[in-house]
């Protein structure tokens, strides 16, 4: 958690009493805010466990008052501690404070003690955590007032960096903690010449520490009452830590953590202290090194665990490397059975290429020895090659080939076309010549794509000039191209996203649109079209009527677009579904014809149907009827003259009776002439007919009758037959 603590607005007459936090945890972390007893701005702030201690600072503007008060803000609710805390000492703004974890106390420093005028403190106040109360101030050595300081802890020592006290002086004032009991202050209480000592409240000694300059030699005593007689003189144990180098000055003492031995420099070496001195072999120099944090390395030479001939800096396991071995795996945690285990080990689970083999917790079995146990979660085999066993999952890009993945995983190379290295496989043999899976290709022509190949054979991938050919490649251009048959179960829309059929092209009533067109062939031009494609055609009465239609060959025009191209050869109407063949309008009918229809012969028996067998005829339903009343072989009818200027036809009949005007009624006689004011001319045909002769009757309203206005000549003379 990150927060941050008072305030103020620069020129507002109030100091803030906000405290804001911020859970820099979180991917998409956003502030909070609490409240503190009282404003505060140029304060101190010290966070002791999960608490924050809030000390001093102007309480408005400048000139204002100076707070002494303590706030404790409880992290954990974040809301104000009910834990009590004495007010400051003395009033401060522009101080530091730092907190000791070792002694379980604040130290506050420096800052003004005046809002009226520059009054720079060089009094350490403490705080002791555990009580809430404070500890009267002591001045550190060299101690100098000054404001806007910083301060730091290093190994129980605090150094307080000056900051301003008028001017800008380079001093470092320190604090010694493991001696520090309070006290009027360093130089305060009684003593002589070249001799400091630490008094308590009371001004009284407390065998604290005591320097003195004897013969014009330093010396150092520690809880002695007198003076001390040696360069160090201590009553009671010697605490000595470890240091940080190999090599030592001769006669010098440290405590080794390694080794947990205390130890000397002795000739050139670090030596016990605690073996006595007949002991043999003496502890040999470590290697190992500890710094202020107690974290333990060594600067030189290469580590072996398992082997004694280390070629890295830490070489875990014999060379050559040990596969399955329990003896030559890392263990993170494991159980004392060894069958819980989180770590990492070598493995052959691949004979041919084994590999490091990490373990995600066994169960109840032990890590994979080669023929039992559990099998690794993650094996990066000696090839390069990773297998998860499980699944995985990446935070961040995965770039396989690619170095500077742009996207959550990259394959390959920039263009890296027709190339085995980029090709992702769902299954190939060891060879490389069965082959399921996809790749970039450069395809037959200059735009290259992303290829799909169904298995390839006894041929490799094609690689630009040899090999199978992918079965469907998605091009650069968004272009589609199956090598064989496709099947899709669901429905498919192409320039749609919501199909209603197993196959939609286009939008809704997408008329005279190229993009909504199927071709069967057309030119790269577009100038040469077979296909269909919905159109929209005037109507003779005006308007227009849309429906599909279909091109067989546009020659050097354009498919029709509205307004201009080749009409269609054959259009179906969306309204009525009348179809129109070679129209320049939509049909009328339920077929239109533009042109004429060839037709052919058929021994169908269905009413209505016409065909073309010598003559034209039509199937009335139960026989055939010329359409045309020409004189067919199987007529009983003869045609005897057309004349040219008279279309009237001669004929005459073998047999049976003539009805001339008698429509659909069969005739009375022979012959039958039904017409008002008819005349009928008869003529011999023979010299011998002396009298030709023929019988009349008029029609009238009320049925048949004789006389009337009917008339007749007989011609008798000779016919000469044409």
């Amino acid at each position: 958690m990150l927060y941050v603590t008072g305030g103020m607005n620069n020129g507002g007459p109030n100091a803030y009493s906000t405290v804001y936090y911020l859970d820099v945890s979180l991917p998409n972390p956003t502030w909070s805010s609490t409240t503190m007893v009282s404003g505060r701005w140029q304060h101190s702030a010290v966070l002791v466990g999960t608490d924050i201690y809030i000390m001093g600072g102007y309480s408005g503007n400048s000139g204002s008052a100076i707070s002494l008060m303590v706030d404790v803000l409880d992290t954990l609710t974040n809301t104000h501690s009910s834990k009590s805390v004495d007010n400051l000492p003395r009033m401060r703004y522009a101080h530091e404070a730092v907190y000791s974890s070792t002694e379980s106390r604040i130290y506050v420093y420096g800052g003004s003690v005046s809002n009226q005028s520059a009054v720079y403190s060089n009094v350490v106040d403490v705080l002791d955590v555990s009580t809430g109360s404070w500890i009267p101030g002591v001045i550190p050595d060299g101690g100098t007032g000054t404001m806007y300081v910083n301060a730091s802890i290093i190994n129980e020592k605090i150094y307080f960096k000056s900051g301003w006290n008028g001017a800008h002086p380079n001093l470092m004032d320190v604090l010694t903690l493991d001696t520090f009991n309070g006290g009027g202050g360093g130089n305060s209480g009684t003593g002589t010449e070249n001799f400091v000592a630490k008094f308590n409240a009371s001004g009284e000694h407390e065998n604290s520490m005591i320097y003195q300059d004897v013969d014009d030699e330093f010396v150092v005593g520690t809880s002695v009452a007198t003076n001390a007689q040696q360069a160090l003189d201590v009553m009671g144990a010697i605490n000595v830590g470890d240091t940080d180098t190999d090599t030592g000055t001769e006669g010098a003492i440290k405590y080794s953590a390694l080794a947990q031995d205390l130890e000397g420099f002795v000739n050139g070496e670090w030596k016990s202290l605690t073996l006595g001195a007949g002991s043999s072999p003496a502890p040999t120099i470590t290697p190992w090194s500890e710094n202020a944090s107690g974290d333990v390395y060594r600067d030189a030479n290469n580590v072996g665990i398992g082997t004694d001939t280390p070629f890295s800096r830490l070489s875990f396991g014999d060379s050559p490397a040990v596969f399955d071995n329990p003896e030559t795996r890392i263990a993170i945690f494991e159980d004392q059975f060894g069958r819980e285990f989180y770590g990492i080990g070598a493995t052959s689970i691949d004979p041919l290429d084994p590999g490091l083999a990490f373990f995600g917790g066994t169960g109840a079995s032990i890590p994979w020895d080669g023929t039992t146990g559990k099998q690794a979660s993650m094996i990066l085999h000696k090839s390069g090659k990773i297998r998860f066993k499980k699944n995985a999952n990446f935070e961040e890009k995965i770039g396989i080939g690619n170095e500077y993945p742009f996207s959550r995983i990259s394959y390959g190379g920039t263009s890296a076309f027709d190339s085995p290295d980029t090709r992702i496989a769902l299954f190939e043999d060891r060879f490389g010549k069965e082959f399921y899976g996809m790749g970039a290709t450069s395809g037959t022509g200059a735009e290259p794509g992303l290829a799909f190949w169904g298995g390839t054979g006894s041929s490799i991938p094609w690689n630009g000039t040899t090999g199978k050919k992918a079965d469907f490649v998605l091009y650069k251009s968004g272009t589609v191209k199956f090598r064989k048959n496709a099947n899709f179960e669901a429905k498919i829309g192409l320039n749609t996203d919501s199909p209603n059929s197993i196959f939609s092209l286009g939008s809704s009533h997408a008329f005279n649109d190229p993009n909504s067109r199927i071709a069967l062939y057309e030119l790269s031009s577009g100038t040469y079209f077979y296909g269909i494609g919905g159109a929209t055609l005037p109507k003779l009465s005006g308007g227009t009527n849309s429906g599909l239609a279909f091109w067989g060959g546009t020659g050097s025009s354009i498919p029709y677009n509205g307004f201009s191209g080749d009409f269609p050869d054959l259009f179906i109407n969306e309204p009525n579904g009348n179809v129109g063949i070679g129209l320049l309008s939509s049909p009328n009918e339920k077929l239109q014809v533009n042109g004429g229809i060839s037709l052919g012969d058929t021994t169908g028996s269905n009413a209505g149907t016409i065909r073309y067998n010598g003559d034209f005829e039509g199937y009335d339903g139960s026989e055939w009827e010329s359409l045309t009343n020409s004189v067919a072989v199987s007529s009983p009818w003869m045609l005897v003259e057309t004349l040219a200027n008279n279309p009237s036809v001669h004929t005459s009949y073998n047999g049976g009776r003539v009805g001339i005007g008698t429509g659909e009624d069969a005739p009375n006689g022979t012959l039958e002439v039904r017409d008002d004011h008819a005349t009928l001319m008869i003529t011999s045909m023979s010299d011998t007919v002396s009298h030709p002769s023929i019988a009349m009757s008029a029609m009238a309203p009320n049925g048949f009758r004789k006389g009337g206005q009917c008339t007749f000549t007989v011609v008798h003379r000779p016919m000469r037959l044409l």
